[in-house]
């Protein structure tokens, strides 16, 4: 599977990341299976098999939030480095970044990785980084409610991810 019209890049990480997803989702549709059929036909094998399996699965998730909760500034900051870049790439020709950072600025309602577009590197504040009456997101000319970069990880952790969740 080529993931680089999607990413931009051939991200060993984020490949290994998505194929994991994918089996795991495999994975789920067949313990599902598996306990659904040995519920229908009473099976105890099945059932047995269906228990086990979802055993591990819990005891593997709850290993995965613990690794998360140990490991989440090392996460952090490897975000951190690749949305940054990300953000210089913007508007060039070939970038691949822009509706990622379209969304991502529309949805936490910032602008510019820490807190305003970089014009210079950047190129032209885009119209992701206005709010509904105009104003640009973060700007010194307009008062607005939004002052921090959209690199704000416990925020997006908190709103979208399982970091929040589990804490």
């Amino acid at each position: 599977m080529n993931l680089r019209k999607f990413l931009g890049t051939e991200n060993a990480e984020f490949q290994a990341l998505i194929y994991f997803i994918i089996a795991l989702g495999c994975f789920l549709s067949i313990l599902g299976t598996l306990g659904f059929c040995g519920a229908c036909r009473e099976n105890k094998c099945c059932l047995v098999l269906y228990m086990f399996l979802l055993a591990i699965f819990i005891i593997a998730g709850v290993g995965v939030g613990i690794a998360a909760f140990v490991f989440g500034d090392k996460v952090q900051n490897y975000v951190s480095s690749i949305t940054s870049q990300a953000y210089e790439f913007y508007g060039k020709e070939s970038s691949h970044y822009d509706n990622f950072i379209n969304l991502v600025q529309r949805e936490l309602q910032c602008c510019g990785a820490n807190g305003t577009w970089d014009t210079t590197k950047s190129g032209p504040i885009p119209d992701s980084c206005r709010n509904p009456n105009g104003d640009v997101y973060n700007s010194k000319l307009a008062e607005i409610a939004f002052n921090s970069g959209c690199l704000r990880f416990d925020a997006i952790m908190a709103i979208r991810g399982c970091r929040g969740f589990i804490a």
